[in-house]
């Protein structure tokens, strides 16, 4: 990327690395994690959720969609506020 991002969110355990190497170099950086992650770190948090579980949905529903199985396509609601909240 042509620049680094300000805002990560991060399943990683190790994130205070990262906070370290964007903090050495003076770069911006907002944390976004999981509220049983690293609570020492400084972050936005949210409530734990399984990405893996996620990421294996979505292939699912992408290689049925290629495949012509995945039915018909439907709207879903988005939670455009999803109440997360900052923990210093």
């Amino acid at each position: 990327m042509p620049e680094p991002p300000e805002i990560v969110i991060s399943n990683h355990s190790e994130v205070a690395i990262l906070k370290d190497i964007f903090s050495a170099r003076q770069l911006p950086l907002q944390l976004v994690l999981r509220t049983d992650m690293a609570p020492w770190v400084e972050a936005w948090r949210y409530s734990q959720a399984d990405y893996h579980l996620l990421a294996r949905e979505i292939w699912d529903v992408f290689s049925r969609a290629l495949e012509g199985t995945a039915g018909e396509p439907r709207s879903h609601l988005v939670d455009f506020n999803p109440q997360i909240k900052f923990n210093p």
